[in-house]
């Protein structure tokens, strides 16, 4: 989808991709997270928040440029909008910037302090290459975090091992049969896209999904931006219910979509179209 074109998607639309939904909207509501959800329940949440770096270019819809409180308010509103739709696991992905250096700690915090959610390990992403941050009092960042938690459901299926001399904490997934490992090594190389500039590769969700979900689970993607992590579910057999508020990276999600499984056949608002056939319309 070419850049600077109007949007076929608008607030509201809700659409139907094969078994995923994506609704064009505001996670920060929490009607719209009904909508989205319709009365179902996810397995595993994975998602990374805009950054709150002032850079329009990245995400043109949210504000990212909030003070202090009020960028750590809007993680945790959002955390709370999503948990009575989620019975397991929150994968979180924020890190500091030039613009916020400590707030992604304050929301880690009180995600613990102020949701159902309790911490289960802190994850190193490791990029594969340094990420520069323009900032001249802070190191080029090669990594970012990856929080995990897991609520009363999702304790349930986990089993920890202390194992060695030493006591090492080995945590498992006891219905995945698959152990949480803190250190991920996964490049970025070429997952970015020109609507989006700061997207994560589909193997980073492809890495947690297959950990903490079986198949056919649903996973919550409350900031879906150009849809890796729905693609991440359509190549392990899962199905994802996402939320975006920018309307263009709406329409790049359901061309995403279209292209990786060839079936342009989609549900919109309830009414069954060719997305082809919108698209061509659009560029008439």
């Amino acid at each position: 989808i070419p850049e600077n074109v109007p949007s076929i998607s608008k607030l509201g639309d809700l659409y139907e991709l094969g078994k995923h939904r994506v609704l064009c909207g505001d996670s920060t509501k929490k009607e719209d997270v009904e909508k989205l959800m319709g009365g179902v329940k996810a397995k595993m949440c994975f998602t990374s928040p805009p950054y709150n770096m002032a850079n329009k270019k990245y995400y043109d819809k949210y504000e990212d440029n909030l003070n202090s409180q009020d960028y750590i308010d809007f993680n945790i509103n959002v955390i709370k909008n999503i948990q009575d739709f989620i019975k397991g696991f929150i994968f979180w992905n924020i890190s500091y910037n030039k613009n916020s250096r400590k707030e992604w700690i304050e929301v880690y915090y009180n995600i613990i302090k102020n949701t159902n959610f309790q911490f289960l390990e802190s994850i190193v992403w490791d990029k594969g290459h340094g990420m520069p941050i323009t900032q001249r009092d802070a190191l080029t960042r090669q990594y970012e975090s990856i929080i995990a938690f897991d609520d009363k459901e999702g304790e349930k299926e986990i089993e920890r091992f202390y194992i060695g001399n030493n006591g090492n904490n080995v945590i498992f997934n006891k219905k995945t049969q698959r152990k949480l490992t803190n250190y991920w090594y996964i490049d970025t190389f070429k997952s970015q896209h020109g609507l989006n500039q700061a997207c994560f590769p589909v193997a980073l969700p492809v890495k947690a999904i297959i950990i903490m979900t079986q198949d056919k689970d649903i996973v919550l993607e409350p900031f879906c931006g150009v849809g890796s992590t729905l693609i991440a579910c359509e190549k392990t057999n899962r199905i994802c219910y996402g939320i975006e508020l920018s309307e263009g990276q709406v329409d790049v999600i359901v061309q995403r979509y279209c292209d990786y499984t060839g079936n342009y056949d989609i549900i919109k608002n309830g009414k069954k179209i060719q997305w082809q056939n919108q698209q061509e319309k659009q560029n008439e």
